[in-house]
């Protein structure tokens, strides 16, 4: 496998909850945009969650 450094662009988001007394608590959700595919080719990890 070739490695190489490029610039990638991902997206970021927030939703404001309306509990106040949640108002301090957050969730992070993280994905890749910039991502190989499922393809089985692709994949390096022995196991993966689908």
């Amino acid at each position: 496998m070739k490695s190489d450094t490029v610039s990638t662009q991902n997206v970021v988001g927030y939703l404001a909850g309306s509990d106040s007394e949640l108002k301090d608590e957050f969730i992070v959700i993280g994905a890749h945009y910039d991502r190989w595919g499922w393809e089985e080719k692709y994949q390096v990890a022995k196991k993966r969650i689908q």
